[in-house]
């Protein structure tokens, strides 16, 4: 997603959307990237809609992964030397 705020200012939004499943802030062409849970299409793309809406949400893209090779969420931060 694209943002005109700060991301900080969305990410405590989406905090309240029990169907968002992550989000991470990043760098280079969006502001976040994250992981939509929904029990059918529509739901995912109602979540959209609503995040669409959000205050300072300037662009949302999505796409579906189709078949997962490799998804890890819960590995420790590596630390830098």
């Amino acid at each position: 997603m694209s943002l005109g705020v700060p991301t900080e200012a969305v990410a405590e939004q989406l905090t309240t959307i029990d169907q968002i499943d992550s989000f991470a802030a990043a760098i280079g062409w969006c502001n976040g990237v994250g992981s939509i849970r929904a029990a059918s299409p529509e739901g995912v793309f109602a979540t959209l809609e609503r995040i669409r809406a959000l205050p300072g949400v300037k662009a949302v893209e999505s796409w579906a992964h189709l078949h997962a090779v490799k998804e890890e969420h819960d590995r420790p931060t590596l630390n830098a030397p």
